[in-house]
């Protein structure tokens, strides 16, 4: 019964500790409205319907932004997820699988830069848009989180359909990311891309 009660209650330790873990990334997080999937530095809404997430959020820390950890380019479906769309989607569509917590802010491990290849964190973009002012948006953001230690990020796609690509999956007309600090003063600012 002893070793019961010292599992019980390793687990609820576990479990807490999990849920500060989240709670870092979730503080400032839009409402859900699809399925919520939670990731070990972001949090995703995935649209079933339209197999693309409705958002992804995420808090970006300085020590995220000078990790060593190198791409690892393993594009893959995300199981917990049967409207999850695969890495075979996008070949020959003309769209790039753009991240929407990118590489870029994974970089502290192996096991985050990993995740951020999940394909519910993938939506379609144009090569311009995702090589180029996307791209940009991303490396100034990286910037803010080391100058100010840390910034909560939002990003999804719009409402607006451009069209369909693969098996159904949704592309977006456009690309949005709020930003927002909390240090020294409180300030945020949005892009619709």
């Amino acid at each position: 019964m002893k070793f019961h009660t010292h599992a019980f209650a390793f687990l609820v330790l576990i479990s807490v500790q999990s849920q500060r873990i989240l709670a870092q990334d979730n503080t400032f997080a839009p409402g859900n409205e699809g399925t919520p999937l939670f990731n070990s530095s972001y949090l995703v809404d995935f649209d079933e319907d339209s197999r693309i997430a409705h958002w992804v959020h995420y808090e970006l820390l300085a020590s995220e932004s000078l990790g060593s950890t190198q791409r690892t380019e393993d594009f893959r479906r995300d199981s917990r997820s049967t409207r999850s769309a695969g890495a075979e989607n996008y070949r020959g569509s003309g769209y790039d699988r753009g991240h929407l917590k990118p590489a870029g802010d994974s970089k502290s491990s192996t096991q985050e830069m990993s995740s951020s290849f999940l394909m519910t964190n993938m939506i379609p973009q144009t090569p311009a848009l995702n090589r180029g002012i996307w791209r940009s948006l991303e490396q100034d953001i990286r910037e803010w989180a080391l100058r100010y230690g840390a910034v909560h990020v939002s990003t999804g796609p719009s409402i607006e359909t451009k069209t369909h690509i693969g098996q159904s999956i949704r592309v977006p007309a456009a690309c949005w990311k709020a930003v927002l600090r909390t240090d020294p003063d409180t300030s945020a600012i949005a892009f619709m891309i």
